[in-house]
């Protein structure tokens, strides 16, 4: 209840109507103008993310400024990006923060039938056997996850699906500056040039770079590290 009006029956009813429905429009204009500071922080956040990860080469470097910009807009107590590495076939950390011991094991079912299916989850806290809310995205790019992005949040707090989308978008940059990484060990360290469209897809400059990954079952076939 915002207030109340004092008066004859009939005045009273007809102001009380009007101050609500003057209340309900300033209401909706507030949360027209959040969602629109919203909106313009993530395309913002994006931008920022796409142009500092033209200047890093190296795969937890990327990751490192991957998380630093996800934190930002997505609340979390612990995260981390995981990339297949090239000998063992397996999910391994490339960059962790927080509490990670509220991250699931790399090798989990979860996070195995996310890399499968290539779709990104929600987990909130009370599903399953979470004590943890968690939010992950597979990296993908020409059809295949090469890893993933995870979040979690200890304090109870649940994902939604808005946070969903701009992890995805995310995943998708973190996954072009992974394919820049590899292909540039595979030219004996040149630059691997790529151009990013409305902020979710990359291309590499050079056709030779294409065709070097596109007969890769993964970004980890073209020259993946070992380990991080």
């Amino acid at each position: 209840m915002l207030g109340w009006v004092s008066g004859s029956k009939e005045a009273a009813e007809a102001a009380g109507a009007l101050l609500t429905h003057l209340a309900a429009q300033e209401s909706e204009r507030k949360a027209l103008a959040g969602e629109v500071l919203q909106l313009y922080r993530e395309v913002r956040l994006i931008d920022q993310l796409s142009e500092e990860l033209t200047a890093v080469l190296q795969v937890p470097g990327a990751c490192e400024t991957a998380l630093a910009h996800a934190r930002r807009l997505i609340p979390d107590s612990a995260g981390g990006i995981l990339v297949r590495s090239r000998q063992v076939g397996e999910l391994a950390w490339a960059a962790q923060f927080g509490e990670v011991s509220q991250l699931p094991e790399p090798q989990s079912e979860r996070l195995a039938g996310a890399m499968e299916r290539g779709l990104g989850e929600i987990v909130n806290a009370g599903e399953a056997t979470n004590t943890a809310s968690l939010i992950f995205a597979p990296l993908r790019a020409k059809q295949r996850s090469v890893g993933l992005i995870v979040m979690a949040d200890g304090a109870g707090l649940s994902y939604t699906a808005a946070n969903l989308k701009l992890l995805n978008t995310i995943a998708l940059q973190i996954a072009a500056a992974i394919k820049n990484s590899y292909l540039c060990a595979a030219n004996g360290g040149d630059r691997a040039v790529s151009g990013r469209t409305d902020g979710d897809s990359a291309r590499t400059g050079n056709g030779a770079h294409d065709s070097a990954f596109a007969g890769a079952e993964d970004f980890s076939a073209v020259s993946a590290p070992d380990r991080f």
